[in-house]
């Protein structure tokens, strides 16, 4: 996907857990290091992996069907979201 030596985007999305089923997870890593994730039951939340409090996240949003695709404008003050049933959904994301 991408050379050796060609830096990754911070706007790189990636699919964990099944192939595209409703287990699956989207993540989006934004450029201030924070996690933003969107599941299979329609729940989109932010994470900070630097944050001292284990399994700490919080809800953004939650969509009335499976979040498909995540992904945010540069300055990452906004996250576009995507769902199952071909809806976008525009969140504003809270400071770091």
């Amino acid at each position: 996907m991408f050379a050796e030596d060609e830096p990754i985007p911070l706007q790189v999305a990636w699919e964990l857990g099944g192939l595209g089923g409703s287990n699956s997870r989207r993540l989006a890593v934004l450029p201030d290091g924070r996690l933003a994730s969107g599941d299979g039951d329609g729940t989109i939340e932010l994470r900070d992996p630097a944050s001292s409090k284990q399994g700490s996240s919080q809800l953004l949003f939650v969509a009335d069907a499976a979040i498909t695709a995540l992904a945010f404008l540069p300055n990452a003050s906004l996250l576009v979201a995507d769902d199952a049933s071909g809806r976008l959904h525009w969140l504003r994301l809270p400071g770091p």
